[in-house]
């Protein structure tokens, strides 16, 4: 735990991994990272964690609600205020995701970088990126790095 009460750890290659009240997700996220090792080794290199946040009113949503994004960017916007600099990832119910018309709506994270959504549901779990699209991607997670980096030159 760190000094605000959420999980960190580290994978083999000490990435940070932050996860706010989900656990399995941060898991997920662990075992992805520990699967891709060049993603992970720009990850410890830059001292960029990863943070899953859990958007408390809309995390068990099974249905696309009015609202329903701009209430995962309040929570974004509240977890890039608590953990700063990092890549962020929404644990969600898939339901609203993938019922959604796209692209999703662009979410902003001000000193951190959404890079996509955890998505459980009746069948499963998937990564969801950004824009809708079905499954992960190591350049998404690359390219958000990067311009993560070149924000603080």
């Amino acid at each position: 735990m760190d000094e605000r009460g959420a999980h960190v750890s580290g994978a083999t290659n000490e990435v940070r991994v932050i996860d706010d009240d989900d656990s399995i997700a941060g898991n997920v996220v662990r075992n992805y990272l520990d699967h891709e090792p060049e993603l992970s080794a720009r990850l410890a290199e830059t001292r960029i964690p990863v943070v899953v946040f859990a958007p408390a009113d809309v995390r068990y949503d099974t249905e696309l609600t009015p609202g329903y994004f701009e209430r995962v960017q309040a929570a974004l916007t509240a977890a890039v205020a608590n953990h700063g600099r990092g890549l962020y990832v929404a644990s969600v119910h898939a339901g609203p995701l993938v019922r959604a018309p796209k692209p999703l709506p662009r979410l902003e994270g001000a000193g951190g970088a959404f890079v996509g959504y955890f998505a459980v549901g009746e069948g499963g779990a998937v990564f969801i990126q950004p824009s809708g699209t079905l499954g992960s991607d190591p350049a998404l997670f690359d390219k958000a790095i990067s311009a993560m980096m070149a924000r603080q030159r």
